[in-house]
């Protein structure tokens, strides 16, 4: 059961990382081709200023807060958990994206239940950016913590596992995430985060619904 479940997560993060890979081939060959047209436009509007074309295009940031779910192979069983998360994402230029990436997820459902696990992570991503919003998919470490009840013994299977003890485990993973962002008036917005995590503690995926705030 366990070598199922991992390897049908496994899949599902291959597949990921695999379309991570294509979508930044696209983006990136699509924003180049946007940068120059508005590039060439800029230079023919004299009317379009440097600063204003380096602020809509360079220098933005933007705070994502959502809330979700993710789940992962444990222990010979599927763990669910929620999760919320925070993503600051800073534009460097163009289409250069560096995001922090906190989230904090609390098992509830599964064998094990009453599990957390925190991810601080930072990653690179590829986006195209524009009036109504950020789509970009990125990959990157991070340092993961995580807790979980105390294992018992296997001869209590309604119970195997002490909710008074805890144990604790670091590890470094690899997390990726495609984000799909869009904007309203006044600096705020709403989107979608899909998100992963390979590590040797807890492998996971989930999805976030965020609200986004900043300067965009």
């Amino acid at each position: 059961m366990m070598t199922g479940h991992l390897k049908n997560i496994f899949a599902l993060q291959a597949a990921a990382v695999v379309i991570i890979v294509m979508q930044c081939n696209t983006l990136h060959a699509a924003t180049l081709d946007s940068t120059k047209a508005k590039t060439d436009t800029s230079r023919a509007d004299n009317n379009v200023s440097d600063s204003t074309t380096n602020k809509q295009y360079n220098n933005t940031y933007r705070l994502a807060i959502g809330a979700g779910g993710s789940f992962g192979p444990y222990d010979g069983d599927i763990e669910y958990n929620t999760s919320v998360g925070f993503i600051f994402s800073y534009q460097i230029k163009n289409f250069n994206v560096v995001s922090l990436r906190f989230l904090s997820s609390d098992g509830s459902g599964g064998i094990v239940g009453d599990q957390l696990i925190q991810d601080y992570g930072i990653l690179y991503n590829l986006a195209t950016i524009s009036s109504a919003g950020l789509f970009s998919v990125g990959a990157g470490i991070e340092y993961v913590n995580k807790e979980w009840p105390k294992y018992i013994s296997p001869n209590v299977p309604t119970q195997p596992y002490d909710t008074n003890a805890r144990v604790t485990s670091h590890t470094i993973g690899f997390p990726y995430q495609v984000q799909a962002l869009f904007n309203f008036s006044g600096g705020f917005g709403m989107g979608i985060i899909a998100y992963g995590d390979v590590n040797a503690i807890f492998s996971h995926i989930g999805i976030l619904f965020c609200l986004q705030f900043g300067d965009f």
